[in-house]
């Protein structure tokens, strides 16, 4: 039997699509269509009522991480299932290009999170922390 020998140090500051405190915010549920929607991507709505996707310009939510997802993968809310989205509050995403505290948020058109100046912009919505492309930031909705 392996035993483990080796533990980390630290522990991540949080993951994609994780919510960040306890301060006040706000989750609305729809169901996922088109194509997987990974945590910590902007979606947008669906074409009919109560559904959420990838692509498009109306923006609908950040995917909120959900550790009850099964399946193939496991950090994407599945075509068909219900998934979670913020709308107001402070969530984990990663930074698709460099990003300043306080710069305006928005979206490519694969729901990655980018400077508003070079997405779709999120109405109310600012980066709180800094980091380079690729980097795990805090991105404040409302």
């Amino acid at each position: 039997m392996a035993t483990q020998t080796n533990y980390p140090t630290t522990m991540a500051a949080g993951y994609a699509g994780q919510i960040v405190n306890s301060e006040l915010n706000n989750i609305i549920s729809a169901t996922i269509v088109g194509a997987v929607v990974a945590f910590g991507l902007a979606a947008t709505r669906g074409a009919t009522d109560g559904t959420t996707k990838i692509g498009g310009t109306a923006f609908f939510g950040i995917a909120v991480r959900d550790q009850a997802v099964e399946g193939t993968s496991p950090n994407a809310y599945p075509v068909g299932a219900t998934g979670g989205f913020m709308t107001k509050g402070v969530v984990f995403v990663t930074a698709k290009e460099a990003v300043t505290a306080g710069d305006a948020a928005g979206f490519n058109a694969a729901g990655e999170l980018v400077k508003a100046a070079t997405g779709t912009a999120i109405p109310n919505a600012v980066f709180d922390t800094s980091g380079a492309a690729g980097a795990l930031v805090k991105l404040r909705l409302g």
